[in-house]
């Protein structure tokens, strides 16, 4: 399982060395994964490569302690290294197992192996073990034959496992399933970026060490063999797979880890530091003791080291969440939601260099801001909002945070590394995405993460102050509007009443003279035609200027909806025009609402003579659907027909005053159903389903 065990006391230090070194990249990896797995739950990806890590690094590090204690602590523990060769060949095996079951969970679309499958993956590597004690206890660490030896079956395992797993990472990445950040060619080359020059440096310092050791010690055996450097460059090599995908903060930590390690040399190096140990093997373990303290201790205690990496390596600084958060005091809402958007992303990528930005917002209309080459193009269609969004983590969040298929499939396509909500008092706004370089990658660090979270909750207060500012502005136009609307109006019924006495008194006479046989009979027509027109329009608009009173009462809106349509059934029949009358519901006060019955009986007949007009030049089948109903609390009456429809564009137009799309209306009698519905304490809304038909929705509040 490794190199030969050498009495010398440089010997076995430096032997040691190069364990504990694969063991402490594993550790590191351990620390990172552990932090993902705790802010992408209930993803079990991170929380096996978590275990994996543990295990790796207990490997190696159980092989350092067998070499700093050759004689078994004096021959006080006889079977020690027996049980840590039990406990070395369980964490060589246990990994490759749980790599295996590490494969399926990785796809964009997880496939959970079955029970089955578990047992035989687990069972098989619990079978190995107990093969392996067999063969040790029967023949020992030492056997006549090569095939008697108890790591013969744990080698052959590790080795048919690992391939079987690369195997099934292959087939995903052939059907497109795995997410982009395992792209072979990328980790191919950054794992030979990280692993080559800890190998060269290795093979390096043992040549060195060899020769010097045989220079000094003449006849000694050179612990620098093959089996050593082979052991200690698969550990790192394997890490390194793993350290790619966190390749950002992992080499952060390498270099902090570095930087702690030479302190605690430097203490140990001071006169007399440290506890004096007679035995050297007791020492040994003492000082790597201490070492491993003072670095967990120390570790958190130098962010100096960090804030120079961050500025001087990876173009970052700590006070980056200082400097967002001022340039978001400093932030104007009176540009609006979106533009507030696309500045605050303009500086977080300044600031943090990540290589794009984007914005998508839950309601607001357009619903996105984007700033480098991230599109959310898959995104958008997938991603959820309103009530739904709400079942999205409510802290920052990486790819395999979701359980939803089609949303890990979305953020693959776009290259989402993290998605951070935004989020203030009054309402959820929407999601921040962020795209990053590999050395980003994942997530950087936990300071960087409170520093995206602090920038969006501070985002999220600006374009509340933006939409309440947007509203206020919106009031005082409507206000405006409505002081120019009422002067407007004050000013059209004088008008139309000093237009109506003459035009009435025009039409009696025209009627008068329409009796009388006259060679101007059809010019008469076309006049009092006229003068009847300009009455209803002079009423119509007498109607819209006056105050309306109203006489609230209790109504039944179905029964309402029902005895309008029958009133009008002759003129239904003559339009040629199938009526259905649906979702009314029964029982006493099923649809009851306090309102005025004579008012929306208006608004009611004005919405089907609408529907019977646009039915007039309509394709058969012409046909008009009335429907009542309860949703949410309110009473919806419905009007719908499959007349020509309108265009989305002119559509929220038809309740503007004098606005019309008949060629002899008024434009007031829509604006005055609105006015009524309002008055009601409802709404009044048009929609246009499809190529054909119009739909009003007049909802109002239940008694």
């Amino acid at each position: 399982m490794s190199g030969g065990v050498h009495a010398g006391v440089p010997d076995q230090i430096v032997t040691a060395c190069f364990h504990f070194l694969p063991a402490v990249v594993w550790i590191i990896l351990t620390f990172e994964y552990t932090q993902l797995y705790l802010r992408n739950r209930p993803s079990r990806v991170f929380l096996l490569i978590s275990v994996m890590s543990v295990l790796m690094a207990l490997h190696w590090a159980i092989h350092g302690v067998i070499e700093l204690t050759p004689t078994e602590l004096g021959r006080r523990l006889p079977h020690l290294h027996e049980a840590l060769y039990v406990v070395i060949a369980a964490a060589q095996v246990a990994p490759a197992a749980i790599f295996r079951h590490l494969v399926p969970y990785m796809a964009t679309r997880e496939e959970p192996p079955t029970r089955a499958w578990l047992i035989v993956n687990y069972g098989s590597a619990a079978a190995v073990l107990v093969l392996a004690g067999l063969l040790f206890l029967v023949y020992g660490d030492d056997p006549p034959h090569t095939w008697q030896s108890p790591v013969l079956p744990v080698y052959s395992y590790t080795a048919i496992a690992i391939p079987l797993g690369i195997v099934e990472m292959g087939r995903l990445r052939r059907k497109g399933a795995l997410p982009s950040f395992y792209d072979v060619q990328g980790v191919a080359f950054w794992t030979a970026m990280l692993a080559v020059p800890a190998i060269l440096g290795i093979l390096v310092a043992g040549g060195l060490g060899g020769i010097l050791l045989a220079h000094v010690r003449p006849g000694r055996a050179d612990p620098f063999d093959l089996s050593l450097l082979a052991h200690t460059t698969m550990g790192l090599v394997v890490a390194s797979a793993f350290a790619v995908m966190i390749l950002g903060e992992f080499l952060r930590s390498i270099v902090i880890g570095a930087a702690m390690i030479a302190l605690a040399g430097l203490l140990f190096a001071l006169p007399g530091f440290g506890v004096e140990i007679a035995d050297p093997e007791l020492r040994y373990l003492y000082v790597a003791s201490v070492l491993l303290g003072i670095v967990i201790v120390l570790g958190p205690g130098l962010p100096w080291v960090q804030e120079l990496l961050d500025r001087v390596v990876f173009r970052q600084s700590r006070r980056s969440r200082e400097i967002l958060e001022h340039f978001l005091q400093t932030l104007s809402p009176e540009v609006g939601v979106l533009e507030c958007c696309r500045r605050a992303l303009s500086e977080l990528a300044r600031v943090t260099q990540v290589d794009g930005a984007a914005v998508l917002l839950d309601r607001e209309a357009p619903r996105t801001a984007a700033f480098g080459p991230l599109s959310l193009e898959p995104i958008q269609p997938v991603w959820p909002t309103g009530r739904a969004a709400e079942r999205l983590p409510v802290h920052a969040f990486g790819f395999y945070a979701l359980t939803d298929p089609s949303l890990r499939e979305a953020m693959a396509a776009a290259k989402i590394s993290l998605v951070v909500p935004i989020r203030s008092p009054r309402r959820a706004w929407g999601h921040l995405f962020l795209t990053e370089r590999l050395l980003g990658r994942t997530t950087r660090g936990e300071h960087h993460i409170r520093a995206l979270e602090a920038f969006a909750d501070r985002l999220g207060l600006v374009l509340d102050s933006a939409e309440l500012l947007s509203r206020a502005l919106e009031v005082e136009r409507s206000l405006a509007h409505a002081e120019r609307l009422a002067a407007i109006g004050e000013l059209s019924a004088r008008i139309a009443h000093e237009i109506r006495n003459p035009a009435t008194a025009a039409r009696s006479l025209a009627q008068q003279l329409v009796r009388e046989p006259t060679p101007f009979a059809r010019e008469l027509e076309v006049i009092l035609a006229e003068l009847e027109r300009i009455e209803r329009q002079v009423s119509a608009l007498l109607r819209y200027a006056r105050r309306e009173e109203f006489r609230f009462a209790p109504v039944d809106l179905g029964q309402l909806l029902r005895a309008t349509a029958d009133d009008l059934h002759s003129r239904i029949e003559a339009a040629g025009v199938a009526v259905r009358i649906e979702g009314l519901e029964e029982g006493e006060g099923a649809l009851t609402a306090n309102a005025d019955a004579e008012k929306i009986r208006q608004v009611l007949v004005n919405l089907i003579e609408n529907a019977l007009d646009a039915l007039a030049g309509a394709p058969e089948p012409r046909s008009l659907t009335l429907r009542a109903a309860r949703e949410n609390g309110t009473a919806q009456l419905c009007v719908t027909d499959t007349g020509r429809g309108a265009p989305d564009e002119v559509i929220e137009r038809l309740f503007e005053p004098f606005f019309s799309l008949k060629e002899n209306g008024t434009g007031l009698g829509l604006s005055i159903a609105r006015r009524v519905a309002e008055a009601h304490g409802g709404t009044l809304r048009a929609r246009s389903p499809g190529a054909r038909g119009m739909t009003f929705e007049l909802a109002l509040p239940l008694r």
